[in-house]
Formats: structure tokens, C-alpha cells, sequence
């Protein structure tokens, strides 16, 4: 549900975390008339699990989307991605390209150099049609969360929000119940 909301609204919202906990706790509650430690810590457990799937799943469906967005609406970025599409396609303009196949393999690649093939890439990019830019973005955004990997993604993805809503959410399934939340039995007047 809480990846649902982010992938769909386009924007995390950190305590409906808290709420998963909170959902958590009034199911078991309802499946189950049982309190104390064993059953809080498996509400705590549950409440994890969704949490850690949720923010999986976001970052699984909404990062490359949201990833190549942010290469299309930053010049910088488009212009990056677009040098390595010419550089795969060996269509940089010819003194560059000469220049960078002259560079023996390994070299490191010198900052005058580079800084050509950026303006050539923000030229080229700029003669794009809005598909075509999102292609290339798309391609970059991939080679990227490629690069990095999933686990580096997700990593990259929490903050300290994300670690108190977290903590908030696990504790409050495993108070829900507890033994102390347990409801009180009516007891005769004597």
C-alpha cells in the first residue's frame, strides 16, 4: 500500500510508514485475541517485513522512472548521458573522436578533453526530439542502477526519516500487542 501511494502520488510520504505498523497491529488484533511478547514480536517482525518491502519496491519501480526524469530535466545530466550514447555510437565529432581513440586503453581521460565532449553532448542534445531524449536518458538511468546495484540503491534511498518512521512503526505493532495493551476484563462488584 505505502509503495502504491509513493509510486502513484510521485512523493514519499515518511510516517504512512508508521501507519503500516499501526495496520499491522489492528489486524493481528483482530485475527487474534492473544497478547504478550511472542505475538508482539512477531507484529514487530511483520511490521518490518512490509516496511522493508515497501521501500524495496519503491526503489524497485520508482527509481529508474524517477532516475531518467531527473537526466531529462537536468541539462548537465542530458548532456553526460548523450556524450556516452555518441561515445557507444563513435559519433562524437571527428577532432574528438580522434582525440579520444588516440588515448591508450586505461588512460585517464583529460579534463579539456572531457569538457569538450560535454559541450558536444549538450550541443547534440539540444537537437533532440522529447522521445528521443527520454531514450537516451532512460539508457543512462539503466547503465547507472546498473552500475551500482540494487542493495547501493536502496542504501542511497534512507535517510534519517526513514529510520525514525521505521522505528515508530515496529514499535508500535509490538505495543499493540503486547501484554500491557492487552484489554482489561470486567471484573464483578463485590
Amino acid at each position: 500500500v505505502w509503495a502504491l501511494l509513493v509510486l502513484v502520488a510521485h512523493i514519499e510520504i515518511g510516517w504512512i510508514a508508521w501507519g503500516i505498523g499501526l495496520l499491522v497491529g489492528l489486524a493481528m488484533g483482530r485475527l487474534t485475541p492473544v497478547r504478550g511478547q511472542a505475538v508482539a514480536i512477531l507484529a514487530a517482525l511483520l511490521a518490518a517485513l512490509g516496511l522493508v518491502a515497501g521501500k524495496s519496491l519503491i526503489v524497485a519501480v520508482g527509481a529508474r522512472p524517477g532516475l531518467s526524469q531527473g537526466i531529462v530535466e537536468d541539462s548537465s545530466l542530458m548532456a553526460q548521458a548523450t556524450v556516452h550514447e555518441l561515445r557507444i555510437k563513435k559519433t562524437l565529432p571527428p577532432d574528438i573522436q580522434q582525440r579520444l581513440q588516440a588515448l591508450p586503453y586505461g588512460d585517464t581521460l583529460p579534463d579539456d578533453l572531457w569538457g569538450e565532449m560535454v559541450a558536444a553532448g549538450a550541443a547534440h542534445a539540444a537537437t533532440l526530439d522529447e522521445v528521443e531524449r527520454e531514450r537516451i536518458a532512460t539508457q543512462y538511468a539503466e547503465l547507472f542502477v546498473g552500475q551500482i546495484g540494487f542493495f547501493q540503491m536502496l542504501k542511497g534511498q534512507l535517510g534519517p526519516w526513514d529510520f525514525l518512521w521505521f522505528a515508530l512503526a515496529v514499535a508500535t505493532a509490538f505495543k499493540m500487542m503486547s501484554a500491557a495493551s492487552a484489554p482489561k476484563a470486567p471484573t464483578e462488584a463485590g
